[in-house]
């Protein structure tokens, strides 16, 4: 409750007298994380702390926000493109564990792209070695998540930004939702603007901001294009998303940015009847299940919609939702429209060295 109390604090514009005290404890916080975490970053450029090179050429996919942006995604769309090539990547990811030995964005790219070897674990040089010692065949790692994890050295720096929420309130942790100032992008090789059909009046505005920052970024700008309707009662069961037109739905998602969601959704013409949001990487509970889908569900609407990212935490859970409920999981890739063929000569270049 607390976790949610703050996260609605960050970004309402509440005026009473405890929201503007809070608002102020948290400013100053902000300013004791930017100096804990600027200290860190200028002890790894002035070599006091050592950087270190993994022994393949690393590409890393950061971003600059808490949550939502579509990484994990563009490392799905990258490592298909890399394989494509006739490369073997490998995923390194620190993976947010949901429970004792799970973490939804490892169970996603297991469940996405069944043949790449995916390490986890806070330590992504040893998980590097780990890597190669179980596939010597490895010869390009893609970083999770990495664009902060400044004891990587990496070849390329890709940064995601979602346009329709780019910089929240422009406020770092815990004042905000940002990770560093929009300086830090100085550092980005690549710069990958995510949802762009949601938010198109966004774009310019976005656009000048990140150029005031950095000139010598490429820019891509990407979709998410929702492929299939997954059936998690039977999972071998899949509809094309056309399935959800002018049907009544709920929908619930533990995601960085639901809104995006719940646009995509309607977007392909379902009758949005409620929406249940809870914190990024929440795990859920049976309790959940059945305050959604019995107590507080509309009781016309028998159809509930998560993200494929969701689906994955609820597999033990499936047994409590009600017979009479069609559950499904809109499963989505990432379509780049502009800016892919220079996404690829960046990468090819990185390969060559």
């Amino acid at each position: 409750m607390i976790k949610k109390y703050l996260s609605g604090l960050i970004v309402q514009d509440r005026c009473d007298v405890i929201s503007r005290f809070i608002k102020g404890c948290l400013r100053g916080l902000s300013y004791v994380y930017f100096l804990g975490s600027r200290c860190i970053l200028l002890c790894y450029q002035a070599g006091i702390l050592r950087q270190r090179y993994l022994a393949k050429p690393t590409i890393s996919v950061g971003n600059l926000t808490l949550g939502g942006t579509g990484k994990t995604p563009l490392v799905g769309f990258l490592a298909k493109m890399l394989q494509q090539k006739g490369r073997r990547p490998a995923i390194l990811t620190r993976g947010y564990m949901t429970s004792k030995h799970f973490s939804d964005e490892v169970a996603l790219y297991c469940q996405m792209l069944h043949d790449i070897p995916v390490e986890q674990g806070k330590d992504r040089v040893l998980s590097s070695r780990k890597a190669l010692q179980d596939h010597p065949d490895i010869n390009v790692f893609l970083l999770d998540d990495g664009f902060q994890h400044w004891k990587v050295k990496r070849d390329l720096d890709v940064v995601t930004i979602d346009t329709t929420d780019a910089f929240s309130n422009g406020f770092l942790m815990p004042r905000g939702f940002l990770r560093e100032p929009l300086t830090a992008l100085k550092r980005a090789d690549v710069i990958v603007l995510t949802k762009v059909d949601l938010a198109p009046e966004n774009l310019s505005r976005v656009y000048q901001q990140i150029k005031a920052n950095n000139f010598h970024a490429i820019f891509v700008e990407a979709v998410y294009q929702p492929i299939k309707l997954i059936n998690l009662k039977d999972p071998q069961q899949c509809h094309d998303p056309s399935f959800l037109a002018h049907k009544d739905v709920c929908l619930f998602s533990a995601i960085g940015n639901p809104k995006a969601f719940k646009k995509t959704v309607y977007d392909l013409k379902a009758n949005i009847q409620k929406t249940f949001s809870f914190l990024d990487h929440y795990v859920y509970t049976k309790e959940d299940i059945e305050r959604m889908m019995l107590r507080d569900r509309p009781k016309k609407t028998t159809i509930f919609v998560t993200t494929q990212k969701d689906a994955v935490k609820l597999e033990g859970l499936l047994s409590k939702v009600p017979p009479h409920i069609d559950l499904f999981a809109l499963a989505v890739e990432m379509k780049i429209i502009k800016g892919e063929k220079e996404l690829e000569r960046r990468i090819d270049s990185v390969l060559l060295c």
